[in-house]
């Protein structure tokens, strides 16, 4: 149950792509049959509760939630809790070069989704 309807999740598994002394990046692959909304809302209703899902579990357990790819815009929410105590200074950094918020607006530095 997600997103308040029901979705028959036919594939759901992962695979490791890159491995180092510290851990493994690992890359989450999902489909699912039944999509019950306008592909236009399918974002909302279905990748993000589960990358919310992937997201805090991999946090709760220790994990990042950045490899190369980095935090971008669908992983922002969860930044602060990803750089801990050195958001402060990501976030002052951003500020500092980017005083508009003009840059990758929503990238890393999650943004209020009615601004």
């Amino acid at each position: 149950m997600l997103g308040g309807g029901h979705v028959d999740l036919t594939i759901l598994g992962g695979h490791s792509s890159h491995s180092y002394i510290n851990g493994t990046n690992m890359y989450f692959n999902y489909f699912y049959d039944l999509v019950d909304c306008a592909p236009e809302e399918e974002v909302t209703k279905y990748y993000l509760p589960i990358i919310s899902i992937i997201c805090e579990e991999t946090l709760a357990r220790g994990g990042s939630i950045v490899h190369h790819h980095g935090i971008g815009k669908a992983r922002a929410p969860w930044a602060r809790d990803e750089y801990g105590s050195s958001f402060h200074l990501v976030e002052t950094l951003k500020n500092a070069f980017d005083p508009n918020g003009i840059m990758n607006r929503g990238t890393i530095i999650p943004v209020d989704p009615v601004a």
